[in-house]
């Protein structure tokens, strides 16, 4: 199972591992480790709002119980992009404006790095 934090600006996502309910036998609900968690995220963002969801419920990649051996997968690549919205169907999603806007931003700034040193080679020889 998972936490989603609504947050100002976002989303956190705390995984509760497969043993929780077994170091946690009582906390069916999960209230103890909502409560636990609340203290921490408020103090850093204000505001927030749990929703505990399904590893299903949640976007693909941000889900951590698959083993991807895709090579294109980016993994938290991104994570700042996703959303949480009761009222949709698919409440956690990726917002795909955000998304673009992430993968433009890094591109951009591979583009500089290649420009600035060459050849991807000579970019880890100026970093070492």
């Amino acid at each position: 199972m998972y936490i989603i934090w609504e947050r100002p600006g976002g989303v956190s996502v705390q995984s509760l591992g497969a043993d929780y309910l077994e170091r946690f036998p009582n906390d069916t609900d999960y209230s103890q480790a909502i409560a636990r968690e609340r203290g921490r995220l408020e103090v850093k963002y204000g505001t927030v709002t749990p929703h505990v969801m399904a590893p299903g419920d949640l976007p693909y990649h941000l889900a951590a119980d698959h083993a991807c051996d895709d090579p294109t997968c980016h993994d938290n690549y991104f994570r700042d992009a996703i959303c949480y919205d009761g009222n949709r169907a698919d409440p956690c999603h990726v917002d795909m404006s955000l998304a673009r806007e992430i993968h433009s931003c890094r591109t951009g700034l591979a583009i500089t790095a290649l420009e600035q040193y060459g050849t991807p080679e000579e970019l880890k020889a100026a970093r070492s």
